[in-house]
């Protein structure tokens, strides 16, 4: 499960503590964008670990955690407003739902997800 997902998007850098306040919220907004991605990655990982030894409780939640991550960066994304960073943090987000998708959508059937027992 190897890609794109885990290459950081970065802001171009301003000096000193001049920035202006639209500037650092970006810059947060695309670390943001970039945790999620790399989490979703993980996610992705574990689930398709977990699912290959079997245990197939841990590999519905990080599947499930990894669609989440891919959610938050679709909802978030388009409030950067770098349009080139916009379509790199695009791309990798394409690469996590490739990855996402390429998981069987249950185990083996077997187990069951109680959300109410959260």
């Amino acid at each position: 499960m190897r890609g794109s997902v885990a290459e950081p998007v970065t802001a171009p850098l301003l000096s000193g503590s001049q920035m202006p306040f639209e500037y650092r919220a970006q810059e947060r907004l695309v670390n943001f964008l970039n945790a999620e991605l790399a989490l979703g990655a993980t996610f992705v990982r574990s689930a398709s670990n977990a699912h290959h030894m079997g245990h197939l409780d841990h590999f519905s939640e990080a599947k499930n955690k990894a669609t989440k991550a891919a959610d938050a960066v679709r909802r978030f994304m388009s409030t950067v407003a770098d349009e080139e960073i916009r379509g790199q943090i695009g791309k990798r987000l394409d690469e996590l739902d490739r990855q996402i998708s390429t998981l069987p959508m249950q185990g083996n059937g077997n187990e069951t997800q109680d959300s109410s027992a959260s």
